[in-house]
């Protein structure tokens, strides 16, 4: 929700300057899936979502990057996890399964680690990758390595360990990792 917080406030910074708002909604678009029943599925830019929602932004543009309303919920699924576009885990990291995803943006969880890992990327511990949902890849790393307890404490140290961690040899198959390799001491 860290990420959510920092996107709402400038987006509170875009609307004061209402004639460009609107331009920069269209070019934002949220890329949607079109599903079974012809419901609507998030497949990037959660943050921003989230974000307009809370902004209280309750029309927003989508691009629809495929339509699977003909598929059965099953093959739907299927469909969206063969993609890479299904990333059915819970705050935790736990795997929960298509069925218990959020029905809506609002009900998302707050994975930490993932704000970890969102703040680390910003700092230049890894690179933006276009590989699906890298960032969650990133805060799984994190999670096994960090204890939660250092980032509800004091976040930024969290993120400056995070880094260091983002440079070990144990990172370097990890998507948009930049290559630099540090050895401990």
């Amino acid at each position: 929700m860290r990420e959510v917080s920092s996107k709402a406030a400038d987006l509170a910074n875009r609307a004061r300057k209402s004639d460009k708002f609107a331009e920069f909604l269209i070019r934002q678009a949220l890329p949607v899936v079109k599903g079974p029943g012809g419901g609507l599925h998030v497949i990037d830019h959660h943050h921003l979502g989230r974000a307009l929602w809370e902004a209280k932004q309750r029309t927003v543009h989508v691009e629809i990057v495929a339509d699977l309303s003909m598929h059965p919920a099953i093959a739907f699924w299927a469909e969206m996890e063969e993609r890479g576009w299904l990333h059915p885990y819970d705050a935790d990291g736990r795997l929960i399964g298509a069925e218990r995803l959020p029905q809506h943006l609002k009900d998302m969880g707050d994975d930490v680690y993932r704000s970890l890992a969102g703040a680390v990327r910003d700092a230049g511990g890894f690179a933006k990758s276009d590989v699906p949902f890298a960032e969650f890849k990133w805060a799984d790393f994190f999670r096994v390595r960090i204890n939660r307890a250092l980032l509800a404490r004091d976040f930024n140290s969290a993120v400056k360990h995070a880094v260091g961690l983002a440079g070990s040899a144990a990172a370097a198959g990890l998507p948009g990792n930049v290559g630099r390799i540090r050895r401990s001491a």
